[in-house]
């Protein structure tokens, strides 16, 4: 929590990596209208699967 008091909602950890603690952010980055293609890393449950960690669009059907 320190780091987003001193630095804002949107924090650079690494040179690739952010770290966003804001309400809204949810739904702008994995939401039903989000366009980017998730991560191999959502994959870490297969094959067990849920909407949430689902990478592919057809599937999810949002």
């Amino acid at each position: 929590m320190r780091m987003f008091e001193e630095y804002g909602y949107v924090v650079r950890v690494g040179p690739n990596d952010l770290v966003i603690f804001h309400p809204e952010a949810m739904e702008l980055l994995d939401g039903s209208k989000a366009t980017h293609t998730k991560e191999p890393w959502y994959d870490i449950l297969h094959p067990m699967t849920s909407l949430v960690f689902e990478r592919d669009k057809e599937e999810s059907h949002f």
